[in-house]
């Protein structure tokens, strides 16, 4: 079965013709219409109250709950089909958001890093991309804001944010809703929410959704035989038992409670909670294969240029998604036989009140999430020798993390020529960090006992931002609309760490193994500190090698950011608008820091934040008695010192190190994922999105977007010797497709006594750069890892009763059955490794909804 690889099918040429010429572009959302018309949308993206889309100046796309209910079987990311410039993948080896708008994204699950693109729940600021794939059930709206970010939304974003409100409780009304899904890959899904009034004032709603399955990958990877410098270990082959691997296993949940004693006052509150207990995600060793290479060779003079295919470690052939490999190991603080562990836990509470000249709008929440996530990084099963099961690469990535955030933000009641918005922000975003690393590869290389011993990393951030905000509207004329926002921002990090080590190293006590303690966090005790203080780490070159010592580094930046824009309606059906937007993302730390036992002073210092300055112009049109839309954005966005992700391995040159670097360099050999301000990015697209009603059964959305986009400057020195030794500069934007479109239509008409609707969407992708093979290591473009060109088709039948009681919905995924990349990452010169979306699938679906 090929892997879709090529750049442009005939039809995806045909349908972007299509879509460009006959303006049936992209999605209001909202099937809603009858014969006076397409339903009026409104959306909140400007903070000055509900507003009407078409008069909203700003590239932003709605969902209203019952689209989100359509998208059965499929979590947020399920929007991206129909979202112009909205990419939605994921990081590699994990189940955790990638979303890229416009030219950025974020491709790692660095803890630190803040997304480029928000996630926002009931205007809390959802910290960890491996917490954004929201379950869609009971979800009210979802609204998609291209662009920076940068006055109005909680934390500054360059890319853009997805807002995302929840159903709130409903006074004076007692309702449930049940809906069971069962489908492929042994699949179910148990929903519920109920909601109940206590008095004339006061109701609670509950919601739960609990998911459940298989999985759709098979742990069938076989390779080798494996060459190694130990005989004993020379010709042994790795092979998968072919078991069903990668299930989901998670249940979430929100419990509310609405007290509004007046039409002017209202408070919100509410507790969420994820418990996700889901297999650890397999890999696919995608390292490319080099016929012939000499193993251990100079790649120059034919050597292989990965260390995978020097010791046998080669790209399984077949169907990727019957060649994935984990492993089952439940020692050295390893969990992959268990699986994954993420617990959330949250509080939050929204008070609106009308206070005649203006709202005041006032949130606060609190959320601790903790994530186990124990991984097989390198698509590789283990091997058997001398009796034992040696994994190349095993490690779990866990973190405890507590978010505190505050916003108050007063709106004007939009009365007279002036409409304004004030406030400010607050949140505290606090993590400790551990990474425990099983690196059985080195019993190969004659190190004895290191699949047994794992190495830990261990290293915390606090992280606190307040702002301050504005945004004012004149409507000069009854055509003519002019507005302005600013922001001033204040981010400070504190990072604490200690260097990658034993148990007996990091405890001082040579007789401590893992046994002894619970979890790797356990770990994160960084009470034993012979120095400390901020910068003394990299002014001290003793640190190097030093286990017990903790590092102390601190950073703030303080940055103003703010947009204009300019608005003109020449019709009721056409207007159009111009602006600028000023975007900023905080600075931070790098937690792979201290990786090898020792730190690089390079990397103790701060990233510094990026900024991103976009042009944006805009029309807005409706057409045929408000039966067509048709909105388009031309947008241009230079991002400067923007942060960058280097997978390298390098040598630390140091006068007499204890460790020889390859070629008889005295040194520290190093490699790690680290960030820096690398790149000057600029990006130019246009968007095109509209929704038709055909007939007054029959509605008809697509969307299509166009980039250009690259590096113009990428150069960054990776070993902190002042050279830089790395250049990308001139290269296609990792996470940015030239094209994307999606066609989405429905049908309804009356039948056996209810309702018959017909629902199909196709959606198409450009192959995209993921990520960029390591270019210091002589590695070229054949080595670096995409996203596949991928056209996927769903479509779906639901019959729902007369009353509106209850419905049944058949459903079939990825219906043509394509094999495409989700995610995949080049590791330096060690091995590629990548995950695949999932394969054709169906299911049914039944619902039913009642009151008393």
């Amino acid at each position: 079965m090929k892997l879709n690889r090529s750049r442009r099918t005939p039809i995806a040429r045909i349908v972007s013709a299509v879509l460009a010429s006959a303006a049936g572009l992209a999605p209001a959302m909202v099937y809603a219409a009858d014969a006076s018309g397409l339903e009026e949308v409104m959306v909140t993206a400007t903070r000055h109250g509900e507003t009407d889309l078409q008069r909203t100046p700003i590239a932003v796309t709605a969902f209203s709950n019952e689209d989100l209910n359509r998208m059965v079987g499929k979590d947020l990311s399920g929007i991206a089909a129909d979202v112009p410039n909205f990419s939605a993948s994921r990081i590699t080896a994990f189940n955790a958001a990638s979303f890229a708008i416009r030219g950025v994204g974020l491709s790692d699950i660095i803890v630190y890093l803040d997304s480029p693109v928000a996630v926002n729940i009931d205007d809390f600021v959802t910290p960890s991309v491996q917490t954004q794939l929201l379950d869609t059930f009971d979800i009210e709206r979802v609204e998609v804001l291209r662009g920076p970010q940068g006055t109005l939304f909680g934390k500054n974003t360059t890319g853009g944010l997805v807002n995302v409100t929840t159903k709130k409780p409903l006074l004076g009304e007692s309702a449930a809703e049940v809906r069971a899904m069962y489908g492929s890959f042994d699949r179910y899904q148990l929903q519920g929410a109920v909601n109940v009034p206590i008095g004339d004032t006061f109701a609670v709603r509950g919601a739960v959704s609990y998911n459940k399955s298989d999985g759709y990958y098979k742990n069938g990877a076989t390779y080798g035989p494996t060459i190694g410098f130990l005989p004993e270990v020379n010709g042994l082959q790795g092979k998968g038992n072919g078991k069903t691997v990668g299930g989901d296993d998670s249940m979430n949940g929100r419990l509310k409670g609405l007290w509004q004693p007046s039409d002017d006052l209202s408070l919100l509150m509410q507790y969420e909670f994820v418990r996700d207990r889901s297999d650890a995600v397999p890999s696919f060793n995608d390292t490319p294969k080099e016929p012939g290479c000499i193993p251990f060779g100079n790649p120059a003079a034919g050597g292989c240029n990965f260390i995978w295919n020097s010791i046998g470690v080669t790209q399984p052939n077949g169907d990727p998604i019957d060649n994935m490999a984990t492993t089952s190991r439940n020692d050295g603080f390893m969990a992959t036989k268990r699986g994954q562990k993420i617990d959330v836990d949250g509080f939050y509470a929204n008070l609106d009140w009308n206070l005649d000249f203006a709202t005041l709008h006032a949130v606060a929440g609190y959320r601790e999430q903790n994530s186990r996530l124990p991984n097989t990084y390198t698509g590789a099963v283990p091997v058997k020798a001398n009796g034992d099961e040696i994994s190349l690469f095993d490690a779990s990535r866990d973190d405890d993390r507590e978010t505190t955030q505050f916003e108050l933000r007063l709106a004007g009641n939009n009365e007279g020529a002036w409409d304004w918005v004030v406030g400010g922000f607050f949140q505290q975003n606090d993590a400790t960090f551990c990474v425990a690393q099983m690196l059985g590869i080195n019993e190969f290389f004659g190190v004895p006992g290191a699949n047994e011993t794992p190495q830990v990393l261990c290293n915390a951030q606090d992280a606190m931002s307040y702002a301050g905000f504005g945004d004012v509207t004149w409507q000069a004329t009854d055509q003519l609309q002019f507005g302005a926002g600013a922001r001033w921002t204040y981010e400070e990090r504190k990072w604490t760490g200690r260097p990658q080590g034993t148990v007996a190293q990091i405890t001082g006590d040579p007789n401590a193994t893992w046994q002894d303690f619970g979890e790797p966090l356990d770990l994160a005790n960084f009470g034993r500190s012979d120095w400390a203080g901020n910068g003394a780490c990299r002014d001290n070159p003793a640190v190097s090698g030093t286990l017990t010592g903790i590092c102390k580094e601190k950073e703030d930046w303080s940055e103003p950011t703010y947009s204009a824009r300019i608005a003109y309606q020449f019709t009721d059906d056409l207007g159009a608008y111009l602006r600028y937007d000023r975007g900023f993302k905080s600075g931070g730390y790098n937690d792979q820091t201290g990786t090898q036992t020792f730190f690089v002073p390079a990397l103790l210092k701060a990233y510094d934040p990026e900024f991103a300055d976009s042009f944006e112009l805009g029309f807005k049109s409706t057409f045929l008695d408000n039966r067509l839309r048709v909105n388009a954005a031309a947008f241009m966005v230079d991002y400067t010192d923007a942060q960058r992700s280097v997978v390298s391995s390098t040598c630390i040159p140091r006068a007499g190190g204890p460790i020889t670097c390859p070629g008889g360099q005295a040194g520290d050999p190093f490699q790690a994922t680290a960030f820096f301000n690398a790149a000057d990015v600029s990006v130019k697209g246009i968007e095109l999105e509209g929704t038709a009603l055909v007939t007054d059964g029959f509605v008809i959305r697509a969307n299509v977007s166009y980039n250009d986009a690259k590096y113009d400057k990428f150069t960054t020195d990776t070993n902190g010797d002042g050279v830089d030794d790395l250049d990308l500069s001139g290269l296609t934007l990792t996470r940015t497709p030239e094209w994307k479109w999606g066609i989405n239509g429905l049908y309804s008409h009356e039948a056996f006594g209810g309702r018959m609707d017909y629902s199909l969407v196709v959606s198409y992708e450009d192959k995209t750069i993921f990520y960029y093979a390591d270019r210091s290591k002589g590695l070229g473009a054949e080595f670096d890892s995409y996203l596949d060109e991928k056209t996927l088709m769903d479509a779906s039948v639901t019959y729902t009763g007369s009353d509106d009681r209850y419905f049944v919905r058949l459903f079939g995924n990825n219906l043509t059955d394509e094999r495409y990349r989700v995610a995949s990452q080049v590791v330096s010169n060690l091995w590629t490794h990548s995950q695949f979306g999932a394969p054709r699938n169906y299911g049914v679906q039944v619902g039913m909804n009642f009151g008393w």
